[in-house]
Order: structure tokens, then C-alpha cells, then sequence
């Protein structure tokens, strides 16, 4: 175990990652993986994504876990084009799996660690599957046998022994090697005959028992496989267990089966049935349950599939249900399955299922040159070992082409019979079947085995055949799709609209700004220029563009912004400094941009301020023309008057001046005053805008061939849930709405359509935004059938009572699940401890329970207000015109006055109200204990942390956070003002920025520093907090930067051995300490930014990753520029700004605390219980 982490850290100065298999491009980098077959330890690391990340999902070293399967060790490499690294991985491997040395002082320390484990996994669902492989496999050792082991022999394994287990195991011929990835196969043979058959290395400096000392040549060369009694029944036909951790009742039909192997066409077709069964089966669950408003069970799950470590095929059956309708649940399931095996498949399914596989099959095939290396490898290492031939997704395809027309109802009913029966059979021979039933209760549930043996054999009996559900050809019909464009009016329209306009550019060009530090001589300028630029405006609304100013000097030609670019410090290895060849990213902003910001602002004072301005600007003008005729008052003896053609022409470069400030991609020459379609050069992602006021981007790869996404996102997550009876209305929605059905057609149609036609929706949920993913492929006509569904998302009028009715059933029971889980629990009481208000914690049962579908409509005719939504396309589609044409029909058809009683100024007002976040007062710490036999700890520590652009400060500075003074502007030399807009305006807090601070204008810049701190902390917890001290088993520090909000949050995650709480909590926050003193060295920033950069080299040729950049773009302060060069922005990165963050951004003054455990004693919730008895008593 010691060795990994010894290997990891050198693997990390090479520039590789060691871990489990995760998806990387197949055409960027390659995966190698050692396989064996005994019954080693099982040492993974595992990859951690954090959904709430704007822009970069972190490789987190979090932890080592055990599974049940084969050992392996792999290591993940990134695109290195200098220079081929395939045999640093590969000598890696070696030195770790063949050459190890196991040390004592080693083995004390990882001891715990794996005791850790064995408590963390620890889990009622593990122990449930530990009965569960008792009772399967009671003939054989895996039912006495599990990964992680026992804890006696945890505790008491000595040095020898683990060398012995580790000679006997780990050599050569007990071990497969892959390779997969973009390699030369030739040099990659040569590096594996040179490292690996080189020979083993003399014996290691250590002694060894007598049994394996010598030459490593004892062991068999294939371990001995599990063996099964197919045929026999278990002892144990039914089991039950029963546990106050269940939430629900859950009941399993299991039986076990020989692995079919496919070798040949005819097993080839064979399995080809069995996979349109599989279709059918899938179905018939997904329509039962669509059909009901409150259906008796969560889920109906069947899965015959094949498990080389366990040598057999598990063929089951799955029954989830709440506890007072298990009963009913388990009657439907029984019910579909005998109506599958007594009246079969009709011809009109069948012929859907095939189109559905074929469609499937066919996106397999063309994704064939970009299908992640780990995928591969997963499959290639799969069928190896259970002895299939391999075939690749074009080679399926084209058998499938050949051989899946031929498969007719009588192949597949009759397979059903065979492979189905093990659920009806109780009905006849259920003491001879070689089957077996596995029930999983909450505790007060009564249970009887003849009663569930009952109910299966009445529904039975009791089938009725069912016609198949038909499906629409088409969802949105072309003569209702040109009737709704006509009336919407629906076009594109200028994209530059967002810029300024040229009466606003020319009051700003000429208030008079101080000179030397270019802050404002008086705030009444700002205020009037801001107004009269406000008023006119169309509807009197400031003009969109003065949302984008980022940070561009307004007197770009000065001698002193001049002054203050030249004396600006450079980023070693990035910027250009004054005589680089590459361009400022992180260079020093200049003051001047508090200016425009103070004109921002004062928008919304506009009404106030109006009379002011008119007088203001009568002056201001009378000033200018003052100074004109003094020459300017530089007595230069130039003319005292110009032409008016020369003004023109001067106003004319001006403007072309701030259109490069506001849009700083413009300097590549893409942006057209009056276009409607707007290319950022350097990611090629085009910017449109319909009239209705949706905004579309789009971007063009070729990462997964045919596959396109279609975000829809808008701002307005849970935190828009400001009102008591609002709590729960933006979850519940989302899930019905993607649920349900529209209108006409019901959701069971719906679903049918997607999946005939390979569409998949999926939405996700932050504080203070939303999403909804549609993934399809552009191939037949998919892009159409994709913008059809989003069309009836969009304009969904008429919300399904019974998609409503499941998901709040659905989200009743996460409430009872979240009660019972010792980490859930945790994370629920930090939040109630941290966040006095309730839309920033998790949804009670009682707030559930109140929320109506008549709410839930009224708070999304805002969240899907066109004006809030932007449309990203991403991935290989065809020439972005013919898109373009596309969108236009199906979105601009989206007519805005459907919610025309929605104005801009409501929609601004509802999105803004949410935005302000409070923290709680005063630290806090509690315990919280779930009564469990097993026992168990957790341990969440809060604090306070900023927004994406770094705007929340927590110590005073400088007269940092000035308040306003009278005339409703910031009146400080040291202090920027704050910004707002229009419709999309940010909170005035988010822009405060103290002399010292705010010295890089890159609207990341904080952000980015946040997260390369966040990996240094992980590393630096795990190393001293498991690695050196061995208190836990894992350990995690994140961060969620939120778009809008205007604080975050940050916390630490611990899962301490039991008993060692308070002593692991103490550790982690004097590492902490550490970190606040700024006792971060250059290996420290080195250790967390290597990985972190070749992850991102390797996420910017994933779709996903663009899809989280292309992200609110034409809100200020974000631009098309935090899209670039990204990767060179955190090489540019250096210890000065790591220290700038945690001096800035690092709080420790505040705290909230949870500690967690579980084991024997009352929980909090019967010690309640407890403490209200005699007052009921006393009542009565």
C-alpha cells in the first residue's frame, strides 16, 4: 500500500497520473494498466469532480478504495507531443507491481488507513450485499471472502506475512498488461520487452520466510477459478434483513447462471435476443411506472449480465418500493414479467426495440476514433478475461446490420421463457429452481414469506395482455412551427447591441478624469453621464454594453495609464512584461475601470440622479468647450478649433478605443458593429441573439464524432426560492417537467421519441442557476428531433399532474434517505448551522409537501423567461448557418408575449433578490449521533469563502467595503466602486477592490488562484493528516464559487477512525493554520499544478469541459477572453498570488463544525422523542 503513495509522488514529478481507469481522449493520451488474477489488495485512486466548479473539475488524490474484483494499478498519461512518455509509465508500473519494498514503519501507517477503509465502506447497502453474496454463493469461498478483509487480521498482519501474500501473488505470470491510447505499437513492444523481461532484480535487502525465498517462480501460473453448483438450490431460499438505516423495502430475485461466451455468429446472434429482451424488459418498467400518478414502487430494475471475478452471470430482478406499498410494487413487477413470458413481444415492439438498438449501435460506430482510452481498455480487459472475442463498435455495428433484421418474436419469447422464469417459477416448482429471494426491510415493517411468495404467484396468474403504446412521427408539426415564427416576429438581431452606444462612448470620453491615479474628480459626472445615456436608451433601460466593461483604462491614450502598463509586473513564464513575445493575461489592471464601473452603478439611481445629470453635462460641456479654446490647456499653440469632421473622425477612433475595452477579443478583429453574429477567433465559438431576447452560442468540435449537446441554462437556482412557500418549487419542477409529458403527448410517448431517435435529457441544479443537457447524435436527422423536445420544454403550458405526482413522492423519499445517512445528516446540519435562511439548505418533507403545481408554474414563467435562458450547442454538427437556421425556427418561434406579463423590471427584481447571501453570525459546533451497529464518523468544517470573481472579502483594509456616501456613490481613493446592469446586474458588493489587492484585471484571476490553493490544501491534508499521522482514511477541502451569489463556501471533509474526531478535527485546522501563515512553498504550488495543467490540456478536448466555459458570457465581468489560453493562465501562476489568495480569501476567525458518528446508542432523534414523552404524558 505504502509503495503507491512512494510511486504516486514520483509518477507526479513525471508528469503522470496514477489511478483507476478515468475517461481521457483516446486520441491525447494513453492508458496502461497491470491486471492480476490473485487475491491481492486492491489500490485505486479515485477521480473527484466537484459539480459546482465553474471551469475546472480538480483530480483529487483523495483516498485508496478495495472493490470486489481483480487488483489493478493504472496510470493515466497526459498529450506530451515533445516527446514520447509511454515507458515512464510503463517503468512506473514496474517498479511498482514487481519490485515493491514493504517497510514496517510503512505498514503501521497504512494499517489505519485500511481500517479506515473497512469502517468507511462500511456501509448498510455493503452489508446488505455481503448477505446477499452469503446466500448466492453459499457453496462456494466468495461468500466468506471479501475485498477489504477481516479486522482482526487488519490489525494483527505482520511484515512477513504481507511479503510472503506479495511473492506469491504478484509476479509476471499472474498478471496482464494494456496499453490503450494513442501510441506507436512497435516502440511501445520494445519499451515493454526492455523494462519488463529484463529479469527480475536481485532479492530484496530484507529476510523473507523459507517458503519464498529464492527466485520468484513458485506460484501457479493461473489461479484457480471459482466453481459453481448451477443446478442447486441455496438452503436459503428467502432472506431478510432488516436495519432502521433502510429507508424502503427492497426485494431481489437472484439467480446465477454459466457465462455465455461468444465466440462464434451464432452466440453472436444469441446475444443479440438477449439484448432486444433487455430493450423490451426496459420498457415495459419505464411505461408501468409512467402510467401511474403514484406508482407502488421507485424502481423495477432487471439485469442479466456476466462477472469474470465472481466466474458467473448474475441474472436479476430488483424491487424498490416504500414500506407500506412493498406489497403492490412487488404484484406490478411480477405481473409484467409473466405478461412478457406468457404473451411475448408484439411485432410494432420489436421493430421499435430494433431501431433503438440499431441507433445506439450506429453512434457506438461513429464515435469508433474517439472513444476514451479507459472505455476501451474497460471493454478490452473485460472480454479477455471472460474469454469473448473482442470486437469494436464498428465491427458490432456492421453484424448488427447484418444479423438483427433476422431476429424475429419467436426468438425473443422464447428466450424470455427460459431467462424470466426465474421469477415466475415460484408459481410451480419454486423448492427445486435454483433461485432465491433477497429482502432488505426498514425496521416496524412486518414481513412473511409465504405472503411474498403469495402475492408472486397471484400476479402470475392474473395477466392481461397490453397493446404497445404508439409513437408521434414528429413532436412539433412544420405548420404550427411557421405559424408560431410569424407571429413571434422571431430573427437574429445585432449581437453589438450589448455595446455602448456612441452618445454614452462620447460623454464617457470626455468627463474629466484626475490625472495620475484616473479616479473621478467628483461622482456627479458619473452619475449624470450614466443617466442621460439611461434615458436615452429605448424604454429609458441603460444600454446593455455597460455591462462588459472589463477593466480597459477609459483614457486609453494617456500618458499615465501608459506609465501605469510599463511599471506593471509581468508573470515569469506568461506575460510579456515589456519585452515578451505573449501577450498579458494576468497584467495589472489599470484604476480607470473603477470609472466605468461608477458609471454602471449609477444606473440605477438614474431616476434620482436625472435633473443632476441634465445640469452636469450642460456644465461638463461648457468646461470642454473652455478648454478647446484655450488649446486644451497645454499652451501647445496647436489651433484652438477643429472642423467638425475631424471631431467626427476623433470620436469615431474613440469609440473603436472602448469597443476594444469592453470586448478585448476584439483586437483579432471579429467584432462588427452592427452584426448579428459575433466569432471569438482564438475557440471559434459564435455569438448570436434572437429577438425574443435568448441568447445561442455555438461551438464547433470534433471530440466526439456525430455527438452534439444542447444546454439550456439560465440564472435562478434554489436561491430564487425566497419565500417560505417557494422552498422546493425549483426542484420539484425541473424533475417533473423533464418527467412529464406535453400536452398531446404523454410522457411515456416522449420517452419513446428520445429514445427511438437517441435523445437524453439530464438537468442539474446550483445555487443560483440551472441546467438542462440534451445529448443526442446529428446523425438522421437528430439535431431536428432534438430542437423539436427543447421546443415543447420551452413552451410547456400544460405541466403533467401525474410527472408532478411521482417526483414529489420521489423527493418525499430522499428526505427519509438523507435521514438516514450518516454523511447526508452531516452535511444538513453544517448548513443549518452556516446559513440562517432556509433556501440554502437541504428541503424538509413538510416544505415537499406544500409545494404546488400552481407555483411551480408561476416561478418558471421567470426561470424560462427567453430573456434569462442562453442556448450553447456543442459538437460535431454540420455548418453552423444551416444550425443557425435551425435554432432560429425552434427557439425565435418561442414568442415572448406569452409572458408578456413579465416585464424586464419584474424578471431584474426576481433574479436580484436571491443574489444576497448571509452567513450566521457566530461559530458554532455540534455533534449529531445515528443510532447504527456498526460504528462509524464524519466530520464537515465550514467556512466562509468568496464568489467566482473574488469579491467577497472578510477582513477590513484599507477602508476596504467603503459604504456609500450621499450622492449614492463610493467616495474612496483606495476602493473601486461597484458594478451593476441592466437586467443582468451584480450585487453592489461584488466589485469592492482595496490598492494592494485587485492588481489583475482577468475576471478569473481570483477564482483560478482558489483552485490551484484548493488541490495544495487537499495534498497537503492528505499527506500530513494520512499519510504522516494516519488519522483517517480520507480527507477532502472544496470550494463552491457561485456566478451570481455573493459569497461561497468552502469546507473540509473528514472521515476520522472512531474515537479520533476531536484529535483528526485539531490536525486538520492547525494545517490549516499553517496554510494561513502562508507556509506554502514553490513544491507545494509544483505538486498541484502539474496535474492540474494536464488535466485541463486533456479536458479542453472534451465537450463537457466547453460546455462549462461557454457559461454567461455576455454577463459582465465575463467575455469571450476567460476562455483563452487557459492552460497557460495556471502555468503563469506563481507563489506571490497563492499567497495573495490566502491572505484574502482564507478565513479561520469564523468556523461551523459538525461532528457525525453512528454506532450503538440513541440518536438524536429518539433521544427527542424521549424528551417529549412525559410532556405528552403529563398532557394526557
Amino acid at each position: 500500500m505504502r509503495a503507491w503513495q512512494t510511486m504516486h509522488r514520483i509518477a507526479t514529478e513525471l508528469g503522470l497520473n496514477l489511478h483507476s481507469a478515468v475517461g481521457q481522449g483516446a486520441g491525447e493520451e494513453e492508458d496502461e494498466e497491470e491486471e492480476g488474477g490473485g487475491s491481492g489488495v486492491d489500490v485505486e485512486e479515485e477521480l473527484e469532480e466537484s459539480e459546482d466548479e465553474w471551469e475546472v473539475e480538480r483530480e483529487e488524490v483523495e483516498k485508496e478504495s478495495t472493490d470486489i474484483g481483480d487488483p489493478f494499478f493504472a496510470s493515466s498519461l497526459p498529450p506530451d507531443y515533445q516527446h514520447d512518455n509511454v515507458w515512464r509509465a510503463l517503468d512506473v508500473l514496474n517498479e511498482l507491481v514487481f519490485h515493491a519494498k514493504i517497510i514496517q514503519a510503512d505498514v503501521d501507517l497504512e494499517r489505519g488507513a485500511v481500517l479506515g477503509e473497512l469502517r468507511e465502506c462500511n456501509t448498510i447497502s455493503y452489508r446488505s450485499t455481503e448477505e446477499l453474496y452469503k446466500q448466492v454463493h453459499h457453496n462456494n469461498p466468495l461468500s466468506v471472502r471479501f475485498p477489504i478483509g477481516l479486522q482482526d487480521v487488519i490489525e494483527g498482519a505482520t511484515v512477513e506475512q504481507l511479503r510472503a501474500f506479495y511473492h506469491k501473488h504478484y509476479h509476471s505470470r499472474n498478471m496482464c498488461l494494456y496499453v490503450v491510447g494513442d501510441i506507436n505499437p512497435f516502440l511501445t513492444a520494445a519499451y515493454i520487452k526492455n523494462i519488463f523481461s529484463a529479469g527480475l532484480r536481485a532479492p530484496l535487502a530484507f529476510s523473507v520466510p523459507n517458503e519464498v525465498a529464492g527466485p520468484l517462480q513458485l506460484p501457479p501460473p493461473e489461479p484457480t477459478p471459482i466453481e459453481h453448483l448451477f443446478e442447486t438450490p441455496p438452503p436459503l431460499r428467502v432472506r431478510t434483513m432488516q436495519h432502521r438505516l433502510f429507508s424502503q423495502v427492497s426485494v431481489q430475485f437472484t439467480q446465477i447462471l454459466p457465462i455465455d461466451i461468444i465466440r462464434t455468429l451464432d452466440e453472436f446472434r444469441e446475444d443479440l435476443v438477449l439484448i432486444v429482451l433487455t430493450c423490451v424488459m426496459d420498457n415495459r418498467f419505464y411505461s408501468l411506472e409512467q402510467s401511474m400518478a403514484d406508482p407502488p414502487f421507485s424502481e423495477i430494475e432487471w439485469d442479466l449480465s456476466d462477472s469474470f471475478s465472481d466466474n458467473c452471470a448474475w441474472n436479476v430482478l430488483t424491487v424498490s418500493s416504500q414500506a407500506n406499498q412493498w406489497k403492490d410494487g412487488v404484484r406490478c413487477a411480477a405481473r409484467c414479467v409473466a405478461q412478457v413470458r406468457q404473451y411475448g413481444v408484439s411485432e410494432r415492439e420489436l421493430e421499435y426495440c430494433k431501431k433503438m438498438i440499431m441507433r445506439e449501435f450506429h453512434s457506438d460506430a461513429e464515435q469508433v476514433s474517439t472513444v476514451p482510452s479507459s472505455e476501451l481498455m474497460e471493454h478490452v480487459s473485460d472480454c479477455l478475461a471472460t474469454g469473448h472475442v473482442y470486437l469494436s463498435p464498428l465491427q458490432i455495428y456492421n453484424l448488427a446490420k447484418e444479423h438483427l433484421p433476422h431476429v424475429t418474436c419467436e426468438h425473443v419469447n422464447a428466450l424470455a421463457k427460459t431467462r424470466l422464469e426465474f421469477v415466475t417459477c415460484f408459481t410451480e416448482k419454486a423448492n427445486s429452481f435454483p433461485c432465491s429471494i433477497s429482502v432488505d426491510l426498514p425496521e416496524g415493517v412486518e414481513f412473511c414469506e409465504d405472503e411474498l411468495l403469495d402475492i408472486v404467484a397471484e400476479a402470475c396468474r392474473d395477466v392481461q395482455h397490453e397493446e404497445f403504446v404508439l409513437i408521434p412521427e414528429r413532436l412539433v408539426m412544420e405548420a404550427d412551427l411557421e405559424r408560431k415564427l410569424a407571429a413571434a416576429k422571431g430573427k437574429w438581431v445585432s449581437v453589438s447591441s450589448d455595446i455602448a452606444s456612441k452618445k454614452l462612448v462620447h460623454t464617457l470620453r470626455r468627463v474629466k478624469v484626475r490625472k495620475g491615479d484616473g479616479t473621478l474628480s467628483s461622482a456627479a459626472p458619473a452619475a449624470s453621464a450614466a443617466s442621460a445615456a439611461s434615458a436615452s436608451a429605448p424604454n429609458g433601460t441603460a444600454p446593455a454594453g455597460a455591462q462588459c466593461a472589463p477593466a480597459m483604462p477609459v483614457s486609453l491614450s494617456s500618458a499615465a495609464d501608459r506609465t501605469m502598463r510599463n511599471s506593471a509586473p509581468s508573470l515569469d513564464g506568461y506575460g510579456e512584461g515589456r519585452g515578451g513575445k505573449r501577450a498579458h493575461i494576468l497584467r495589472p489592471g489599470s484604476e480607470h475601470r473603477a470609472y466605468i464601473r461608477q458609471v454602471v452603478q449609477a444606473q440605477e439611481e438614474k431616476e434620482a440622479m436625472l435633473s443632476m445629470a441634465e445640469e452636469e453635462l450642460e456644465e461638463l460641456g461648457l468646461a470642454l468647450g473652455s478648454e478647446a479654446a484655450a488649446g486644451g490647456g497645454a499652451g501647445s499653440g496647436k489651433k484652438a478649433k477643429r472642423s467638425e469632421k475631424e471631431r467626427e473622425k476623433e470620436r469615431e477612433r474613440e469609440l473603436a478605443e472602448l469597443d476594444l475595452a469592453l470586448y478585448p477579443e476584439a483586437r483579432d478583429g471579429e467584432l462588427k458593429s452592427k452584426s448579428s453574429r459575433r466569432i471569438d477567433r482564438n475557440t471559434g465559438v459564435i455569438a448570436k441573439r434572437l429577438s425574443n431576447g435568448m441568447r445561442v452560442y455555438l461551438k464547433h468540435t470534433d471530440f466526439e464524432c456525430r455527438q452534439c449537446v444542447v444546454i439550456i441554462r439560465g440564472r435562478g437556482g434554489y436561491c430564487t426560492e425566497t419565500e417560505p412557500h417557494l422552498i422546493g418549487t425549483t426542484r420539484v419542477g425541473l424533475q417533473s417537467l423533464l418527467d412529464g409529458g406535453f400536452g398531446e403527448f404523454s410522457s411515456e410517448m416522449v420517452e419513446k421519441y428520445c429514445s427511438l431517435h437517441g435523445i437524453s435529457a439530464e438537468y442539474s441544479l446550483t445555487l443560483d442557476s440551472f441546467t438542462i443537457a440534451v445529448d443526442f447524435s446529428v446523425s438522421q436527422e437528430g439535431m431536428l428531433r432534438a430542437l423539436e423536445y427543447i421546443h415543447l420544454i420551452l413552451t410547456c403550458d400544460q405541466w403533467d399532474d401525474k410527472a408532478f405526482s411521482r417526483t414529489k413522492k420521489e423527493r418525499l423519499l430522499n428526505c427519509e434517505m438523507r435521514e438516514r445517512s450518516l454523511e447526508r445528516s452531516v452535511k444538513e446540519e453544517l448548513l443549518r448551522m452556516s446559513f440562517p435562511e432556509e433556501r440554502m439548505r437541504n428541503v424538509s418533507k413538510k416544505q415537499y409537501e406544500a409545494v404546488t403545481m400552481e407555483r411551480v408554474r408561476e416561478h418558471f414563467l421567470y426561470l424560462l423567461h427567453p430573456k434569462n435562458l442562453e442556448v450553447v450547442v456543442i459538437g460535431d454538427f454540420a455548418e453552423p448557418r444551416t444550425v443557425e437556421n435551425a435554432l432560429l425556427r425552434y427557439l425565435g418561434s418561442i414568442d415572448i408575449a406569452s409572458r408578456s406579463k413579465i416585464g424586464s423590471a419584474q424578471l431584474k427584481a426576481f433574479l436580484e433578490r436571491s443574489i444576497h447571501v448571509q452567513y450566521a453570525d457566530a461559530s458554532d459546533t455540534k455533534r449529531i449521533h445515528i443510532k447504527d451497529d456498526q460504528s462509524r464518523a464524519h466530520v464537515l468544517v465550514g467556512m466562509r469563502m468568496t464568489n467566482k470573481y473574488g469579491s467577497s472579502v472578510f477582513k477590513q483594509e484599507g477602508g476596504l467595503e467603503k459604504k456609500k456616501s450621499g450622492g449614492g456613490s463610493t467616495s474612496s481613493s483606495s476602493s473601486s466602486s461597484s458594478s451593476s446592469s441592466s437586467l443582468t446586474s451584480l450585487p453592489p458588493s461584488m466589485f469592492h477592490t482595496a490598492k494592494g489587492l485587485a492588481k489583475y484585471e482577468h475576471p478569473l484571476h481570483w477564482s483560478r488562484c482558489l483552485y490551484m490553493l484548493c488541490d495544495i490544501i487537499n495534498n497537503r491534508l492528505y499527506n500530513e493528516l494520512r499519510e504522516q499521522q494516519g488519522l483517517l482514511y480520507s480527507v477532502r477541502y472544496d470550494i463552491v464559487l457561485p456566478d451570481f451569489l455573493s459569497v461561497g463556501s468552502a469546507s473540509i471533509e473528514l472521515s476520522p477512525l472512531k474515537g479520533q474526531e476531536e484529535k483528526t478535527l485539531a490536525a486538520a485546522l492547525e494545517e490549516m493554520r499553517k496554510i494561513k501563515n502562508k507556509e506554502v512553498t514553490e513544491a507545494d504550488l509544483n505538486e498541484a499544478k502539474r496535474p492540474m495543467i494536464a488535466q485541463l490540456h486533456t479536458r479542453l478536448h472534451e465537450n463537457s469541459f466547453w460546455g462549462t466555459l461557454v457559461r454567461f458570457l455576455h454577463i459582465p465581468p465575463a467575455c469571450f477572453s476567460i476562455m483563452h489560453r487557459i492552460p497557460g493562465y495556471y502555468e503563469a501562476i506563481q507563489l506571490a498570488h497563492i499567497h495573495e489568495a490566502i491572505d484574502r480569501f482564507i478565513d479561520l476567525d469564523k468556523l461551523w463544525t459538525c461532528i457525525g458518528t453512528s454506532g450503538p446508542g440513541e440518536s438524536a432523534e429518539d433521544q427527542q422523542q424521549a424528551d417529549q414523552q412525559p410532556a405528552a404524558n403529563g398532557d394526557v
